[in-house]
């Protein structure tokens, strides 16, 4: 039984609500915009199908259904984030040969360089923030 507060996943969403595909949608909107601000955000990647799956375990009475969903779901996101954020990883790999610029990334950050010291951090966030 759901307590008074608890939304039953088998109803309809309310009138005016936000419906699945919706939900959807913007799932993929913010991982497309992810996928754009941070290359590291790449492993956030998952974390929609961990989730959709886990709502299919949990509500097993209608099993085919829920796979649908969880397909069409999987297809609005994964599709909205690629709209958003594949052409920036389409060009890289274009450019550079690499979806990730990796790279470029090496080149510009200097690896290979010298671990920084206590006393190198310290000057930075003197320098940084004014401490």
């Amino acid at each position: 039984m759901y307590g008074k507060g608890e939304l039953n996943p088998q109803s309809a969403p309310p009138p005016g609500g936000i419906t699945r595909e919706q939900w959807a949608a913007i799932s993929g909107a913010v991982l497309g915009l992810a996928l754009l601000s941070k290359i590291g955000l790449i492993a956030l990647l998952p974390v929609p199908l961990v989730a959709l799956g886990l709502y299919v375990v949990r509500n097993t009475q209608h099993a085919l259904r829920n796979w649908r969903q969880l397909i069409l779901a999987a297809l609005i996101i994964y599709g909205l984030a690629l709209l958003i954020a594949g052409w920036w990883y389409i060009r890289n790999w274009q450019l550079y040969g690499d979806p990730l610029a990796w790279r470029e990334w090496q080149a510009l950050t200097g690896a290979g360089r010298v671990t920084p010291t206590l006393g190198d951090f310290v000057g930075d966030m003197i320098g940084m923030f004014g401490l």
